[in-house]
């Protein structure tokens, strides 16, 4: 609230409270990090108070703060660790604040500080194109630290493309999963003869058949991007290949090579996917659809990609909206609950079940899924590590009882 009060507040005078709040290493990490995160996005237009969620009156005019962090964030950096030191870095390249770059080169270089420091450290030095970057980015490409490796090549490519694109290209040949995915993603703007020559040879094998599952969406994404002529023809032919209305081969590309923690991030967080809303996985959801706990114990890939993009062709038993039409003329729809040779039960919407003899039944809709085709909602990616996640939830958790 003490740190919401001074953000709302918009004085430079708060701007200094907050910056000297975070500069107290007594303080938990957390409240630190919160009070610097005030000073990063202070500008930002911010309906809802974060305390309250509530909607709050903005500001007509934020006082200018540049100053202010520039002449007081020195004394964050000096008792700055872990992730209060990275969002340090982060703030002080924003507003201007001057560090050494032998400062950063020093962060950068230590392989006993956080990945998080490294990486804003080196964002940094690329922002200000530190003299000697490219050599020691060049160096980084083999460092243990695989987050730090594809930051490196992200940083090579931007300093020079000619050199990082055999690295790129080393990494795709040698590298491990997410070291190649990631190096698809950086060489795909490249309009270089070797790119081409690989994303062509590889667009090829994807044609025929032969195409590496887990990298075989990268590949297709990288296509999508570049701009010379070959590769384009060599999509393009990949496209004719794929039938307008079938979901599951345009999307075969993302059946494997997903992360699982993206995965679930997307299955948590998704703004526009918004599964939870519907789904449950151990007991965190809603009872909507099917409760997903187990399913990658129960169905495979191919099911759970299937229900992700063409939900109707696998509506699962019970979730299913069904009209059926009687004698009597009257039209009824429910969600199927039961059915068997004599009668079927729909579940209305305020949850009561009736039971209906097929008898009396003149006509019966096959089952409608709820769930609206992901395919519109979701990029391929995260489609991809959507059916990673739910693969891997192979056994339901039992939930600590209160």
């Amino acid at each position: 609230r003490i740190i919401n009060a001074n953000y709302y507040s918009a004085k430079a005078a708060d701007a200094i409270r907050l910056i000297k709040y975070a500069a107290n290493d007594k303080l938990p990490e957390g409240v630190r990090l919160e009070a610097l995160s005030a000073i990063e996005g202070w500008n930002d237009n911010h309906p809802l108070d974060t305390t309250t969620g509530l909607p709050t009156a903005q500001p007509k005019d934020r006082e200018d703060i540049k100053s202010a962090v520039q002449a007081n964030l020195g004394e964050v950096f000096k008792a700055a660790k872990g992730k209060v030191l990275a969002q340090c870095t982060r703030l002080a390249m924003k507003y201007g604040y001057e560090i050494k770059s032998e400062i950063l080169l020093g962060q950068l270089n230590n392989a006993g500080v956080s990945l998080e420091v490294r990486q804003e450290a080196l964002n940094s030095l690329v922002a200000r194109k530190a003299p000697g970057l490219e050599e020691v980015v060049s160096k980084l490409l083999n460092d243990k630290n695989q987050g730090l490796r594809l930051k490196a090549l992200d940083a090579l490519m931007k300093l020079n493309s000619a050199k990082a694109v055999p690295s790129a290209i080393k990494l795709i040949q040698n590298g491990s999963l997410l070291d190649k995915q990631n190096a698809y993603a950086l060489i795909g703007a490249q309009d270089n003869t070797a790119v081409t020559s690989l994303l062509v040879a590889d667009l090829d094998k994807i044609i025929k058949g032969q195409g590496n599952p887990p990298t075989m969406l990268d590949v297709i994404e990288a296509g999508k991007i570049n701009p010379n002529a070959d590769v384009k023809a060599k999509l393009a032919e990949y496209e004719k290949t794929i039938p307008p209305t079938d979901m599951m081969k345009k999307f075969r590309p993302s059946l494997n090579g997903g992360d699982i923690e993206r995965g679930k991030d997307v299955f948590l967080n998704h703004g526009a996917a918004q599964c939870v809303r519907c789904h449950k996985v151990n007991d965190f959801g809603a009872d909507v659809g099917p409760n997903l706990s187990e399913i990658g114990k129960t169905q495979k890939r191919e099911y759970i990609l299937q229900g992700i993009v063409d939900p109707g062709a696998v509506v699962a038993k019970g979730f299913g909206m069904v009209t059926i039409k009687l004698k009597n003329g009257q039209s009824v729809a429910g969600m199927l609950s039961n059915e068997t040779k004599k009668e079927i039960t729909l579940k209305s919407m305020d949850g009561k079940e009736k039971k209906y003899a097929k008898a009396n039944i003149v006509e019966q809709l096959p089952p409608i899924s709820g769930m609206p085709p992901m395919q519109f909602l979701l990029k391929p990616t995260e489609v991809r590590d959507l059916v990673a996640y739910l693969s891997s939830l192979k056994k339901a958790k039992k939930m600590k009882s209160h």
